[in-house]
């Protein structure tokens, strides 16, 4: 992992963690989990199957978020849509349910939605753990 990809993924986290936790000031009628108009589920996460049109309950949702997460972790960037949808509140059933204990950005998705922190389960790399930068970040 390279400090330019770390960079890139803080800065994204960033940008997104200072928004305020409520829906975006959007229309939000194409982003409903049951829109036929799926823009924000990203096909790539989906390599195994057909990407689905629309995502049924939760058992979905979490293998969606699972999906997305272990994309995320390994340096594939969600679209801002997916972000979008993902903060709202229709998936803070689904994002406490998954539990991915080992993935930094299921961590950051439980702090979207003002969830109570969880254990970090991940490998802890020494070259940013004992970064003295890293609490100014």
């Amino acid at each position: 992992m390279t400090m330019q990809f770390v960079f890139c993924n803080l800065h994204f986290a960033m940008s997104y963690s200072q928004k305020d936790t409520a829906a975006p000031s959007r229309e939000l009628t194409p982003c409903s989990p049951n829109s036929p108009d799926q823009g924000w589920i990203d096909g790539a996460l989906y390599p195994d199957m057909e990407p689905p049109e629309k995502l049924h309950g939760l058992a979905e949702q979490v293998d969606f978020l699972a999906r997305l997460c272990a994309a995320w972790d390994f340096g594939l960037l969600p679209h801002p849509e997916t972000v979008d949808e993902i903060r709202r509140p229709e998936w803070h059933e689904a994002v406490d349910a998954c539990r991915l204990l080992t993935s930094p950005a299921y961590h950051l998705l439980r702090s979207w939605h003002n969830l109570p922190p969880l254990p970090y389960l991940g490998q802890q790399m020494a070259y940013i753990r004992d970064d003295p930068s890293l609490e100014h970040v």
